[in-house]
């Protein structure tokens, strides 16, 4: 259940998903929760597919390759790239990482066909980060991180996604700061999660 089965095994999901989502243009996601922190409620490996609201309703404050140019302005937040997509650490939460369309400069691709590929891409995207994360935050008792992992379609296309470990638990400081718009503070910064990653 940790590593979902493996690569084969999530390709096989993500195929599913797309049979299921065939030819609708609505905005969905994806999930999966992975340990009780991560919120899976019942102990056994499930995904999740919704149709969700459309994730840019109205004027965004900021296109999405602004947004990507932002994740991707400091080459110490990258992790690696794997096919169509790069992974940068960024987020709400100490370690969350993104899962971006990359091209050799990295914030201008474009996002995926739903399909055979992407399901391949993402595969081997994922059992990566998954496996590095479990990897790296081990916890004293030797136990890998309990983990959320998001992906979003709309029209068909894969535009990423986002891995979330559960690395430490919110207080009401991070409850204020979602309700009242203000800035959530990390237990430490990403570039020391990029560092630990890493090996640096």
């Amino acid at each position: 259940m940790r590593t979902l089965g493996g690569k084969d095994n999530i390709a096989i999901a993500l195929n599913i998903a797309w049979d299921v989502i065939g030819e609708d243009k609505s905005d969905f996601a994806i999930g999966v929760h992975i340990g009780p922190y991560a919120g899976q409620n019942q102990g056994h490996l499930h995904y999740h597919l919704v149709k969700t609201l459309p994730f840019e309703s109205g004027k965004p404050k900021m296109t999405r390759q602004e947004k990507t140019q932002l994740l991707c302005k400091n080459y110490s937040y990258f992790i690696f790239r794997e096919g169509h997509w790069a992974v940068v650490v960024g987020g709400l939460w100490a370690g969350q990482c993104f899962i971006l369309p990359a091209s050799p400069s990295l914030p201008t691709a474009k996002p995926m066909d739903i399909g055979e590929e992407a399901s391949q891409d993402l595969a081997k995207v994922l059992i990566r980060i998954i496996t590095l994360y479990n990897e790296k935050f081990l916890s004293k008792e030797g136990l890998p991180p309990d983990y959320r992992i998001t992906l979003r379609i709309k029209n068909g296309k894969v535009f990423g996604g986002w891995y979330t470990p559960i690395l430490n638990f919110w207080g009401f400081d991070q409850e204020i700061a979602l309700l009242e718009g203000r800035l959530i503070v990390l237990p430490w910064p990403h570039e020391t999660t990029v560092k630990h990653l890493l090996g640096k």
